[in-house]
């Protein structure tokens, strides 16, 4: 009889560690699942951001060599502002580890890590 009784609270045992870690694994599941949807949405969002961002800056660039050319041949407000584009990029591929690399590993991070 005490057999039977140990038996069945070994079963009990048993099925509620199973119970326990079905659904540690349920929420494993959920949470990255949660993480790669916040990920995937900050990286959509950062896309739209630098594609209508680089739109904007293109108009202001054509805009200023516009204004410009009231006072300098249009080829030569042009090539200004070529130039200007040109130290920019180059700026940016300079500090690109402070402007875009850091700023991107730690908002991964904090998503990774929340």
């Amino acid at each position: 009889m005490a057999e039977l009784e140990n038996n069945g609270a070994q079963t009990r045992l048993f099925d509620r560690i199973k119970a326990y870690l079905t659904l540690n694994v349920e929420n494993i599941r959920l949470t990255v699942a949660e993480k790669l949807v916040v990920l995937l949405a900050a990286l959509l969002t950062t896309a739209i951001c630098l594609i209508l961002g680089g739109i904007a800056i293109l108009f202001i660039t054509v805009a200023i060599a516009h204004v410009l050319s009231f006072w300098l041949p249009l080829w030569l407000a042009y090539c200004i502002m070529a130039g200007v584009n040109l130290l920019l990029l180059m700026l940016l591929f300079i500090f690109r580890r402070v402007l875009i690399l850091n700023p991107i590993s730690r908002a991964v991070t904090r998503i990774i890590l929340s």
